[in-house]
C-alpha cells in the first residue's frame, strides 16, 4: 500500500509538471509511468539535420577502418602515389637502361683492350714514353670517338647531374657530365654530343638524365623536351638505383657512400 501511495504521487507530480508527457487512460500507474518514459524518449530522437552532416566530433577515438576508408575513398589506397602532371618527359628503369647499354659497352671494352695491347706491344718495343704518347693521344680522341661512336650508332646519351666529385668518383660507363646551371644560359644549353643523340620520342635514341635518387629532375627533364630534346628520360631511382640493380655498369666499383 506504501509503495503504491508513493507511485501515486509520483505520477501526480509528474502530470502536474508535464501535462502531456502522461496521457490518460493508458492503465495503472507504473504503466503510466513507463509510457511516460516511452513517449519522452521518442520525442527526443529526431532525424539528423543535413546542415549539420559535416560536423564532426570534437574527440580523436583514433584510427579505425572508417576513417581510413574516407581519407582514401577515391584512391588505390595509402600506397597510391599521386598523378604527376605536366610532365613531357619518360622514365627508364635501371635493367631496362643496362640492356640498351649492353652493345656499347661491349664496343668500348674491345676499344680499350686493343688499346691497352698497342700500349703494351710499345713497351716493349720503344719504351714508356712511346707507350704513353699511345695512351695521351687515345684519351685526346676520347671526346670526338665520342660523337663518331654516335653517328655510327650508339643510342644512349647518359648525362650524369649530380657534383663533378660525385661524378669523379663513380658514373654510368659512358656517362658525361653535366651541370643543370646550362640550362640557365642564354646560349649553348646542351653538349655537342647531345645534338647527335636527338630524336623523336620513343625513338631508337635515348637521352638519359640521372641524380642521386631520380626525384629531382622533372623541371630539368621538362626543360629538355620544351627546348627540343624530345627522347629525354629519366633514370628512375637515379644513381643509387644503378648501384643497386646492376653495378657492373659503374665506371668505378661501387663506393662506400655513393
Amino acid at each position: 500500500a506504501v509503495i503504491a501511495l508513493l507511485v501515486r504521487t509520483l505520477c501526480a507530480h509528474i502530470r502536474a509538471r508535464h501535462p502531456h508527457a502522461m496521457p490518460a487512460g493508458v492503465g495503472s500507474p507504473v504503466g503510466r509511468a513507463m509510457s511516460t518514459t516511452g513517449s519522452t524518449v521518442s520525442r527526443r530522437s529526431r532525424a539528423p539535420d543535413p546542415r549539420f552532416a559535416h560536423l564532426k566530433p570534437r574527440v580523436d577515438t583514433g584510427s579505425n577502418m572508417r576513417k581510413l576508408m574516407e581519407k582514401y575513398e577515391g584512391t588505390s589506397g595509402p600506397n597510391a602515389r599521386a598523378k604527376q602532371t605536366h610532365t613531357y618527359f619518360r622514365r627508364i628503369k635501371p635493367l631496362d637502361l643496362e640492356r640498351r647499354l649492353a652493345p656499347d659497352i661491349e664496343c668500348e671494352e674491345s676499344i680499350y683492350a686493343y688499346d691497352l695491347d698497342e700500349a703494351s706491344a710499345a713497351m716493349s718495343l720503344g719504351g714508356a714514353s712511346v707507350a704513353a704518347s699511345i695512351v695521351s693521344h687515345a684519351a685526346d680522341a676520347s671526346t670526338s670517338a665520342s660523337i663518331a661512336a654516335a653517328a655510327a650508332g650508339a643510342s644512349v646519351l647518359c648525362l650524369d647531374c649530380r657534383s663533378f666529385e660525385q661524378y669523379s668518383d663513380s658514373h654510368v660507363r659512358g656517362a658525361r657530365h653535366y651541370d643543370l646551371a646550362q640550362l640557365s644560359h642564354s646560349t649553348n644549353h646542351f653538349p655537342k654530343e647531345l645534338y647527335f643523340f636527338r630524336g623523336p620520342a620513343g625513338g631508337d635514341k635515348l637521352i638519359v638524365l640521372y641524380d642521386a635518387d631520380g626525384k629531382g629532375l622533372d623541371e630539368a627533364a621538362n626543360a629538355f623536351v620544351q627546348r627540343g630534346i624530345e627522347n629525354t628520360y629519366v633514370l628512375s631511382g637515379g644513381f643509387h638505383g644503378v648501384c643497386v640493380r646492376c653495378p657492373h655498369i659503374l665506371s668505378a666499383p661501387l663506393p662506400s657512400h655513393p
